[in-house]
């Protein structure tokens, strides 16, 4: 996973340098190496069932986006 994008990372700063309440959504997270689609079951409980390291990287993105958003 590449994680964001430098027009991504512009976008989210234009946002913040105009106050503008903004969400961020990841997705492709199934691109995560090793990541186990369950069909029909809900991210938290699809993401429970993930191995460790995937757990692990999915938690290094949002920290990423969270470090990123301030």
């Amino acid at each position: 996973m590449k994680g964001l994008e430098p027009q991504t990372l512009e976008s989210l700063q234009l946002l913040k340098d105009q106050d503008v309440p903004f969400v961020v959504a990841l997705n492709q997270t199934d691109r995560i190496y090793d990541w186990k689609e369950i069909k029909h079951s809900p991210f938290e409980t699809t993401l429970k069932k993930q191995k460790s390291h995937c757990k692990e990287q999915f938690q290094r993105l949002v920290d990423d986006v969270s470090y990123n958003s301030r």
